[in-house]
């Protein structure tokens, strides 16, 4: 780590916050943080691309490099991350920067809705929502 400080380069290689607001709602205000879109996991990227399971190794190695650099970033600001694993890594798209939300659902498709239900048939507690969104996926997009 010592090594990558010295070569320290922008924070390119840590997710962006772009935005940050509270909301207040039925159990009670949450913090709310918009940060940039990325793109697909390691391991969405993983079972796409490489049939054997396996990034190659230059690959791997220069994912790895990329993540330290991004905790190094975190660490020099005295942020802990507290959960790293390969699907809390991700490519960024650059060419979805500027599509438009429009164009954006008809590459990747309308968001999925599921009905929350009790399984015993009652009505739901107050505060538990009606429905989740599920989350986009690029699997078959790229």
């Amino acid at each position: 780590m010592t090594r990558l400080a010295s070569i320290h380069p922008s924070p390119r290689h840590v997710v962006r916050l772009l935005d940050d607001f509270d909301l207040a709602g039925p159990n009670g205000t949450h913090k709310c943080l918009v940060f940039e879109l990325l793109g697909p996991s390691i391991p969405e990227t993983v079972d796409v691309h490489f049939p054997d399971g396996r990034l190659p190794g230059k690959l791997a190695k220069t994912i790895a490099k990329q993540a330290l650099i991004g905790l190094d970033t975190l660490h020099q600001h005295n942020i802990g991350h507290g959960d790293i694993h390969t699907r809390n890594l991700a490519f960024t798209v650059p060419c979805v920067n500027n599509v438009s939300e429009e164009d954006f659902i008809k590459i990747l498709g309308k968001p999925g809705i599921g009905h929350v239900r009790r399984s015993d048939g009652k009505d739901l507690e107050p505060g538990v929502p009606n429905y989740i969104v599920r989350p986009a996926s690029y699997r078959s997009h790229f």
